[in-house]
């Protein structure tokens, strides 16, 4: 199971951009916090993603077939957040006493 949105969205910056450099500086990370998210997203996804014997650093076969629904989730996500954030701004906030009580199990 996926406990880290980051790390998907690292992975998927990283295939849009081509690199590990590349996508540390469209995401305002340094490459080592790129790799170490990758590394995270692989041992959550228990598959290898990134052939690390070559210098390109490929996509697996796996992470090629992974890739499109990976895209889709993140995409789903920001559409969420999106979606959210405008609807926060367009209607008042609820009264701390109406709202829904998550702490009790």
């Amino acid at each position: 199971m996926l406990t880290n949105l980051q790390t998907l969205r690292s992975f998927v910056t990283l295939v849009r951009a081509g690199s590990i450099h590349r996508a540390a500086r469209r995401l305002h990370y340094s490459p080592s916090t790129v790799r170490a998210h990758v590394r995270d997203l692989e041992h959550q996804l228990r598959v290898t993603l990134v052939d690390r014997k070559r210098p390109d650093q490929l996509l697996t076969p796996e992470a090629e077939e992974l890739a499109p629904k990976m895209f889709r989730a993140v995409e789903s996500i920001a559409a969420l957040e999106e979606h959210a954030a405008s609807t926060a701004e367009q209607s008042p906030a609820t009264p701390a006493a109406r709202r829904p009580d998550h702490s009790s199990p």
